[in-house]
């Protein structure tokens, strides 16, 4: 149990300083299949789409709901009120998305109001059964 604790605490660590050293995170993991995972940026999918020019297509992390989300990773700096440079990594299907506050992300109109250390709040607008648009959050917590 303390070994997966000194663990994580090193990865993300690892995770912080490549972070603050600007350095372009390309995380790579092997599954059963061989095949490796990468790390998605939400800023990148929606730059992606924004230069292909077709405006129908939405980027990948506006077309996932947002409860079928898994928290990964929070990265918090050390100077704790530095909200700005908070970093979230959410799994879905085997791909990894880093998400910041204000990042637009789920199929009903989200975006990441929070992060802490242990977890991630996502607001999200729906309807209610009069037809009425109602705000709602969801709380993604990293697994213990």
């Amino acid at each position: 149990m303390r070994a997966k604790s000194i663990i994580k605490r090193v990865i993300l660590a690892g995770l912080v300083a490549a972070m603050f050293a600007a350095v372009s995170v390309q995380l790579q993991a092997q599954g059963n299949s061989g095949a490796k995972d990468e790390v998605f940026s939400a800023s990148d999918d929606f730059e992606a789409t924004e230069r292909s020019g077709d405006t129908s297509v939405k980027p990948a992390i506006l077309t996932i709901a947002t409860t079928d989300l898994t928290l990964v990773a929070v990265i918090v700096p050390e100077d704790k009120k530095d909200v700005k440079s908070r970093l979230a990594m959410v799994d879905y299907n085997g791909h990894d998305y880093e998400l910041k506050e204000g990042t637009k992300i789920g199929k009903n109109n989200g975006y990441v109001k929070e992060i802490s250390a242990t977890y991630v709040i996502i607001e999200e607008e729906s309807l209610n059964n009069l037809g009425e648009k109602i705000s709602k959050e969801v709380l993604l917590r990293l697994p213990e």
